[in-house]
């Protein structure tokens, strides 16, 4: 590969996995010179500047959670500064939408990427041979690599449900619990709203704010 691979990271489904996609998309792991690597779009202005911004704060929390990435990302800076800051812009979604995520769902994420990325270049190649040989195998590899996908998408989905039960059962726990304080609430409410401070009266525009002399 002539330039190493961006860190690049999404939920979205993959190309040839799920929406028929034949490139990564906006979101998603991508390698340059390919159509979804193209730096600084205007609606993107803002998010690049907080990148340039951030910079050093974001390349340590790559740094901590993907190091090979890390690697990749300064020997971008220095080959190509314009896709890395590309790259980089990218990288601060990226943080924003997993970093309140459990490690473990976030490690299952970038497991995820890795696949995505790895099907959209056997496909990629499967399409630019003419040899019926090299087609077979591309076409074994890329569907070993769909089922480990599919494999890894089941694993968030089930650690996303368990996350939802909990959070009901937590809510559920706060049900049951208010039910059983049900008078003290109303009684609470009750006691607050009858000795409330009366509030002055709004008067609409052009009504007199006092009563008019007798």
């Amino acid at each position: 590969m002539s330039v190493m691979v961006i860190l690049f990271l999404a939920t979205t489904t993959v190309v040839g996995a799920e929406g028929g996609r034949d490139r990564p998309r906006q979101g998603r792991l991508a390698e340059p010179g390919d159509p979804a690597s193209r730096p600084d779009k205007p609606t993107g202005r803002r998010t690049l500047a907080d990148a340039k911004q951030h910079e050093t704060k974001l390349l340590e929390w790559v740094k901590q959670v993907r190091p090979e990435h890390h690697k990749r990302l300064v020997v971008l800076k220095k080959t190509n500064p314009r896709l890395y800051w590309w790259a980089m812009r990218e990288t601060i979604k990226l943080h924003r939408r997993t970093k309140s995520m459990p490690a473990d769902l976030r490690d299952l994420m970038f497991q995820q990427q890795d696949l995505r990325l790895r099907a959209w270049r056997l496909a990629k190649e499967f399409r630019s041979t003419d040899s019926e040989q090299d087609k077979d195998r591309l076409r074994a590899d890329l569907r070993e690599v769909l089922a480990r996908m599919f494999a890894v998408q089941q694993k968030v989905r089930l650690r996303r449900l368990a996350m939802l039960e909990q959070r009901i059962k937590l809510i559920r726990a706060n049900l049951e619990q208010r039910a059983k304080r049900r008078d003290q609430i109303i009684e609470k409410k009750l006691q607050r709203m009858l000795n409330a401070p009366q509030k002055p009266r709004r008067r609409g525009p052009g009504r007199p704010t006092t009563k008019p002399a007798d």
